[in-house]
């Protein structure tokens, strides 16, 4: 569905196969855990391409999918659901507050589900390390949160898609099938301690 969806938009499309070297000082030691990092070497793709949409793996691409980069056109702009406004993130809110020292008096809170960005929003240039590592440590949404708090401490220009290009098992009614991408998150979910265990064993099927 990934490769159909680039072909009509007129995409290219890649698949990431590889690990870089941000784990030089992230214990990362689960495939899963390697594999959620690596949407922060995402920035790196803007040395070849103006804009880059990334997709989850465990998201469902309907064929009549709307063009999202149409839809979403403005490049200094980063394009994520905004999950906060139907699920409740007070917890990974709590840890951008602490760390960062300063209270934060909405509920936004934005999916890296779904992520379309450009040179121009200035988002995921560079890595920082300690707050990596912290939200590492603290959140079970690692890469999630840390993006989020750069959201926050950098007053980077976020704006909400729509749903329907990141509909979510929160949805529990028949419209979620309508939906442009379908996100199968939290469906057979494997929690934290038993991830390399889990993993190990899906490498050798």
């Amino acid at each position: 569905s990934f490769k159909a969806y680039a072909k009509k938009v007129n995409a290219d499309f890649l698949c990431i196969k590889e690990y870089k070297d941000i784990f030089k000082y992230i214990p990362a030691n689960s495939f899963f855990e390697k594999a959620i990092l690596e949407k922060l070497n995402l920035g790196d793709l803007l040395n070849d391409y103006e804009r880059v949409l990334y997709i989850d793996a465990d998201i469902l691409i309907t064929p009549k999918a709307k063009d999202i980069f149409s839809k979403y056109s403005d490049l200094n702009k980063v394009y994520m659901f905004n999950e906060g406004l139907i699920s409740n993130r007070k917890k990974e809110l709590d840890l951008i507050e602490q760390y960062s020292s300063k209270p934060i008096r909405d509920k936004d809170y934005f999916n890296a589900g779904v992520i379309l960005f450009s040179k121009k929003s200035s988002f995921l240039n560079h890595i920082d390390k300690n707050a990596l590592i912290y939200f590492f440590n603290q959140s079970n949404f690692f890469e999630q949160t840390y993006m989020n708090y750069l959201y926050r401490r950098d007053a980077l220009n976020f704006f909400s898609i729509d749903q329907s290009f990141n509909c979510m098992s929160v949805k529990k009614n028949s419209d979620r099938f309508l939906a442009d991408f379908i996100h199968y998150a939290g469906n057979g979910y494997c929690p934290k301690k038993q991830r390399p265990i889990f993993c190990e064993l899906f490498k050798c099927i």
